[in-house]
C-alpha cells in the first residue's frame, strides 16, 4: 500500500500544478524523501514514512524507486510521444516497474517480474487510452503522434470530443498492441503462483477496460469506456479464487 500510495503521489504531480517547475520542485522533494528513507532517516509525511519502512523491509531499490520518479518528468513536458515505442517504454518505466516492485515486496519477481512488468505496461496504455477526454479538454497531446499521423487523425477535430473513424482506427491500433501484451504476460504469469497474484490482478480489469472499448468500436469518447466496471470487486475476487489472472 505504502508502494502504491508513493506511486499515486508522483502520477497526480501533473494534475495538480499549474507549471511545470512546481512540478519539478514536487518530484525533487520526493526524490529527497526517497534518498533520505534509504539511508534510514524518518519523514513527517505519512505517505514517506510508510514507503521508507517498505524499502528497508524489503530491501528495494532506491535507484528504482528513483526511476519512478524520473519517468513522471515527462508528463511535465506536454510534448507528448513521438511514436508508439516511446510511448510503451514510459509505460515500462513507470506502471511496470511499479509492479516489478509489487512482485519484489511479495517475494516472486524472481518468478513473475517479466509478466509483471508487461502487465503494468499494459496498465498503463490502458489508461493512455481511457484518458483521452480529459486530455483533450485539458489542451494535452494524446497517444502517441506516429499511430495519429499514420491513421491521419485530424487533431484539430478531437475539440469536438467526438470520434472519427481515423480517431477509431488509431485507438484501435492501441489497444490491440496492448491485447497482444497481456496475452504474451499470461503464460509467465503462471511462474508466480499465488504469491504474485495480488500485484498481477490489475491484468483483469486491463482485459475488461479493452473488452468495454471493442464494444464501443473503439470510441475513445463514448462515456462508457470512462465509467467504472460493473462488479469490478468481484471480477478480482473470482481471479484470486482460480488463482490466476
Amino acid at each position: 500500500m505504502a508502494l502504491y500510495a508513493f506511486n499515486l503521489e508522483i502520477a497526480r504531480v501533473r494534475e495538480i500544478v499549474s507549471e511545470p517547475m512546481l512540478g519539478e520542485i514536487r518530484l525533487q522533494w520526493w526524490r529527497d524523501a526517497i534518498v533520505a528513507a534509504a539511508a534510514g532517516k524518518g519523514s513527517a509525511n505519512p505517505v514517506a514514512a510508510s514507503l521508507g519502512e517498505a524499502i528497508r523491509r524489503h530491501d528495494l531499490p532506491e535507484a528504482e524507486l528513483l526511476g519512478l520518479i524520473d519517468a513522471r518528468r515527462a508528463d511535465l513536458a506536454d510534448t507528448g510521444m513521438e511514436t508508439v515505442d516511446a510511448l510503451v517504454e514510459y509505460s515500462r518505466r513507470s506502471s511496470g516497474a511499479v509492479t516489478r516492485l509489487a512482485l519484489r515486496i511479495l517475494g516472486a519477481e524472481d518468478r513473475a517480474g517479466a509478466a509483471g512488468e508487461m502487465i503494468g505496461t499494459a496498465w498503463a496504455l490502458v489508461g493512455s487510452i481511457r484518458s483521452v477526454p480529459h486530455r483533450v479538454r485539458a489542451g494535452r497531446p494524446i497517444l502517441a503522434l506516429e499511430v495519429l499521423e499514420r491513421h491521419n487523425v485530424d487533431r484539430r477535430s478531437l475539440e469536438s470530443l467526438r470520434s472519427t473513424p481515423a480517431l477509431s482506427a488509431a485507438t484501435r491500433e492501441l489497444a490491440e498492441l496492448t491485447r497482444t501484451m497481456l496475452a504474451e504476460s499470461r503464460p509467465l504469469a503462471v511462474r508466480g503462483g499465488r504469491a504474485a497474484l495480488p500485484a498481477l490482478l490489475p491484468g483483469v480489469l486491463a482485459e475488461a477496460y479493452l473488452a468495454r472499448l471493442a464494444a464501443t468500436e473503439y470510441d475513445p469518447f463514448d462515456p462508457r469506456n470512462a465509467a467504472p466496471l460493473t462488479f469490478r470487486a468481484w471480477r478480482l475476487i473470482g481471479r484470486a479464487i482460480k488463482g490466476r489472472y
